[in-house]
């Protein structure tokens, strides 16, 4: 078997598992507190099992051979305990993953049915009233989370669903790359730098969904692209559960799943003509109903019967939230939003705090940019140091690639999508923070696909120096993440295992860092939570180890 017959047997369908592992753990979790019940062990085992056994059956069952369809569940099943054990190793320090995405998870864990209940106090927290975005924000990662938890996995272990899907899309952009026409070495290293979105890289450890939705993005363009190639509407089918899911991981997805559904109808009409535009349509649309208004009944019904908009608390009643104020960057508020791109498109990596960042040439890196890129929300030029380097050059090979070889269909298509994509992040109006428009890393890859599709060595050649370039940046960000993240983890756990052999009494202010609660319960400390901290008393205090990224914060007082 070559390396092309390899790919194409076993790729796509290893990845269809896995990302529809993730998808139907959430609709079925959400059908089953649908029909009024709560999340126990015993229930949430057997979701799991019912959601993993029909993404291996769904992914597999096209396979001929028995012997393939073995490898494709092996393969699932590998990546899956792979991924639950590799992300306890590192525990998550963000700040938005241990406050309300870990009080989210922790309600759910706990009994809380979003569907019917308002979200509870935490346990031992009474006298802490609960964010009010855990009430109104959509509760995709967090049901697959807290499933993963209530089934008897350690919290830190539950946030691999990141893993899954990084690698599921993935296996998933290889194999279509292949399937449609690309040699195996250009399917290998764009499918898989696709899949390394640095929003995705630096989440990798937490329980923030922005990553989550990157991969999911990259997933469903891949199976629109297969679905409109293929003419097959089986695959469109794949695409609904994937849609439900993303629908449910941010308010920001409605607008871009959106936008993406009527992109692949109009390509549909194009490529295959009325008739298949509109059965496209239909599924797409069944798949935003099922989504928006059944599977997603809460948040997004229940805010627009209770406070007039979807979109509560950001949009809608009296008091809203405006979560950009605080953080925006002070030197991007006299920049409409298109300046803004731009500047944060072309500048160094920077936190946007502090010093002022500013306008760099697309090749140079600082040391500082590097560190930078580890974090889990990086303001601006969030795509790691060198992205400006790829879209410098695939902003002069696509140009010249789409007047050339314009009659070309692998060179054509993907400078299509690549300026779709583009166009849909220019007009986002917070489209200068990476983790709000992630599917922007797609588009040098695109113009790296159309110029190695051409049929000229020199546009192959620039074409293999983009996907070199962005290769070498998600390689920069992802392992000054797993740095800074493995220190911040270890000096964390370092801290817990130093209280532990003192064998005090502890009363604790978190603040932000209220996962780390549950992590020092478990460890058998004896602590007392305060939403502020009063006491005159404390025989010594000191701050919450690693409270989060390049933050301080949170008071331990140990007590008499």
């Amino acid at each position: 078997m070559t390396i092309k017959s390899f790919v194409d047997t076993y790729s796509l369908p290893i990845g269809l598992g896995l990302v529809l592992s993730a998808a139907w753990t959430f609709i079925i979790g959400s059908l089953f507190m649908i029909a009024g019940g709560s999340l126990g062990q015993l229930s949430s085992v057997g979701i799991l099992l019912i959601s993993i056994g029909a993404a291996i059956w769904i992914a597999s069952r096209d396979q001929a051979d028995r012997r393939d369809k073995y490898i494709v569940a092996g393969a699932v099943m590998a990546v899956l305990l792979l991924s639950v054990l590799t992300s306890g190793l590192i525990i998550d320090t963000s700040i938005d993953g241990q406050s309300y995405h870990f009080h989210a998870v922790e309600s759910l864990v706990s009994g809380w049915n979003p569907f019917y209940e308002d979200v509870p106090s935490l346990p031992h927290t009474p006298d802490m009233q609960p964010a009010i975005w855990v009430s109104h924000y959509p509760m995709g990662s967090w049901l697959v989370n807290a499933i993963e938890h209530a089934a008897g996995l350690p919290l830190e272990n539950s946030k691999g669903v990141n893993l899954v899907l990084l690698a599921g899309s993935g296996f998933l952009a290889i194999g279509v790359l292949s399937r449609v026409g690309y040699g195996i070495l250009a399917s290998l290293l764009i499918g898989s730098i696709a899949a390394a979105n640095p929003v995705t890289l630096v989440q990798l450890f937490t329980r923030m969904n922005d990553g989550l939705m990157a991969s999911l993005i990259v997933s469903l363009v891949m199976l629109a692209v297969l679905a409109i190639h293929m003419k097959d509407r089986k695959v469109l089918l794949y695409t609904i559960p994937l849609i439900i899911l993303t629908l449910n991981l941010k308010f920001s997805a409605v607008p871009i799943m959106v936008a993406l559904c009527a992109y692949a109808c109009i390509a549909a009409w194009i490529v295959n003509g009325r008739d298949d535009a509109i059965k496209t349509a239909s599924y797409l649309v069944a798949a935003g109903v099922a989504g928006f208004c059944i599977i997603g009944f809460s948040p997004y019904a229940s805010n627009i019967l209770n406070y007039g908009h979807p979109f509560y608390p950001l949009m809608g009643a009296e008091d809203t939230r405006d979560i950009m104020q605080g953080n925006t960057p002070e030197f991007l508020e006299g920049m409409n939003h298109l300046e803004a791109f731009l500047f944060s498109l072309f500048a160094e990596t920077h936190s946007g705090f502090e010093q002022l960042p500013s306008l760099k040439l697309p090749f140079m890196v600082s040391p500082s940019e590097i560190r930078t890129s580890g974090g889990p929300d990086v303001r601006i030029a969030g795509f790691g140091p060198l992205f400006s380097a790829g879209v410098f050059l695939a902003t002069l090979a696509g140009l010249a690639a789409a007047w050339i070889f314009r009659r070309r269909k692998l060179v054509i298509v993907p400078l299509i999508v690549a300026a779709a994509l583009f166009f849909l992040a220019a007009i986002f109006p917070e489209s200068w923070w990476a983790r709000y428009v992630p599917y922007l890393w797609l588009v040098p890859l695109c113009v790296a696909l159309a110029s190695i599709g051409a049929p000229d060595r020199a546009f192959k050649t620039i074409g293999f120096v983009i996907v070199l370039i962005l290769g070498l940046n998600a390689s920069m960000v992802a392992l000054t993440s797993v740095y800074l993240t493995g220190n911040r983890s270890v000096e964390a756990m370092d801290q817990i295992d130093q209280m532990r052999a003192e064998s005090v009494d502890y009363e604790i202010e978190f603040d932000l860092a209220l996962s780390r609660s549950k992590l020092m319960r478990n460890a058998g400390l004896s602590i007392q939570i305060v939403d502020e901290l009063t006491r005159t008393d404390c025989v010594s205090t000191q701050k919450i180890a690693a409270y989060g990224p390049d933050r301080t914060g949170g008071v331990i007082c140990e007590l008499p």
